[in-house]
Parts: C-alpha cells; structure tokens; sequence
C-alpha cells in the first residue's frame, strides 16, 4: 500500500499511524483482503447488465497493485526470482516468503499478489536517467531517443548476461 500506513508484515493497516494522519482517516480505509477472497458478488440487475446471459453470479476478486500484478504475469511468484522494471520509475522487486523490513527506508515492504511479500526498490525519473545515458553512448545512427534505444536493445542483445563487473550508479 502507498499510503505510508500499512503493516505489510501483519497486512493489516496500522490504526496508530492512520490515527497520525487524521483522527477520521482509519475509517476511510478498505477492508484488506487475502488473495484468495472474494471481495464480492455481483447479482441481479447489476450481473445482467454487465455481464448479459451470464446467468450466475459474477464473483469480484480483491484487487493489487502494478508491481504486484506485474510480478505474476512476469512469472515472479516464488523466492528466489525477480522483475526489474524500467520506465517513467525504475524499480526492482522479488518475492519474499518473509516480510523484508528495511529501517532505512530503501526497500518498500510490499505484500504481493499471491500472499506472499515483495519487497520492493524504486527511482524515480527512470527514463530520462535512462535516455540520458544512452545520449552520451556513441551509437552509429542515431538520432532521436527511439534510434538510441533500439541500438541499445541490440548491443545488448549481442552481449552474454551478466554485468561483468560493470556498474551503474
């Protein structure tokens, strides 16, 4: 949860820390809900409309976040894998099956989508960094950041993974 409030360890949303915000700020926050329940039904009038010739109810599951619903369709959903995600934000996440608390702040304590955790690092201004660094990198032809780009994806393409000692900071 990005409300700055939320227990990830105990996936519950902290009364003593909402209280910090506003006396009237707990109440306003959802029901948490495990990955598995359901968070309702659509019936009637409602399903019908939504959904014609259905027929049964329609059951609504709970929701997640981008970085939760991106680590399953990245196939991130057991220990030991992870997804480094590169746009408007940089971030670099995995899953945990034991919540990860950082006190310095620099890895978020997020739960994933499948009951687990996934703590999470994230930059901001990704794609400028990015399209910055790719600027000063001499590449043959190219002019304009999408040429830049896919020059990059095919130098890096050429190369065999790993970073072999480079870093970049």
């Amino acid at each position: 949860s990005g409300t700055g409030v939320f227990d990830a360890a105990a996936r519950r949303f902290d009364e003593h820390l909402a209280a910090a915000v506003g006396e009237k700020f707990f109440g306003t926050l959802p029901r948490v809900l495990g990955p598995s329940e359901p968070a309702g039904v659509l019936h009637g009038r409602l399903r019908d409309e939504l959904f014609p010739g259905q027929g049964a109810d329609v059951v609504v599951s709970c929701g997640s976040g981008d970085n939760m619903c991106a680590a399953l369709g990245a196939g991130c959903v057991r220990p030991g894998r992870a997804v480094l995600s590169l746009g408007t934000s940089g971030t670099i996440f995995g899953v945990s099956d034991a919540p990860v608390v950082d006190p310095g702040g620099t890895v978020a304590p997020f739960c994933d989508a499948t009951g687990r955790h996934l703590p999470l690092v994230c930059t901001m201004s990704c794609a400028a960094v990015l399209d910055g660094v790719l600027a000063g990198l001499e590449l043959a032809g190219t002019e304009g950041v999408g040429a830049r780009r896919a020059a990059a994806e095919r130098a890096a393409g050429a190369v065999a993974p790993g970073c072999c000692g480079v870093n970049f900071l």
